[in-house]
């Protein structure tokens, strides 16, 4: 596995999933998904939202049953990358022409959460994706 390759303990995380760990978290077939990480506790937080698949609440009951509320609110930034077959207009805030559902879901879980504050999405020339591409994350995001 890849994971054996780095020599370095890892998971991956699946399409729709959200893992917490603290293992170094990767994952990878990202289209129109968007890709929520933070680390928070020593823990590395990762999830690969698909829209047909990953629902809020989900995402909220997994982070919720990991930390609390005053821990969650000490998280300094949470990081959004966009899967490349979305389009520009994703990148811009509310624009209806987005058709990418991945990104309002990450805005919905985080906005419920009280986190909005926190969310930083990539553009583009700050992380250069493609479906091949493996995205990691262990407090730091690496493409490769």
């Amino acid at each position: 596995s890849v994971c054996e390759d780095k020599d370095n303990s890892c998971k991956y995380v699946e399409t729709g999933d959200i893992s917490i760990s603290n293992e170094r978290l990767y994952t990878s077939k990202v289209g129109t998904c968007s890709i929520l990480m933070f680390k928070l506790l020593n823990l590395n937080v990762m999830a690969h939202i698909d829209a047909g698949v990953t629902k809020k609440e989900y995402l909220i009951e997994n982070i919720k049953s990991s930390f609390t509320n005053d821990e969650l609110k000490s998280i300094k930034k949470i990081y959004l990358v966009i899967g490349p077959w979305c389009t520009d207009y994703c990148y811009e805030s509310n624009n209806s022409k987005c058709e990418c559902n991945s990104i309002q879901i990450a805005k919905n879980t985080l906005t419920e959460l009280g986190l909005l504050n926190k969310l930083h999405i990539l553009k583009e020339n700050e992380v250069n994706i493609a479906w091949e591409t493996d995205i990691w994350f262990d407090g730091e995001i690496s493409i490769e």
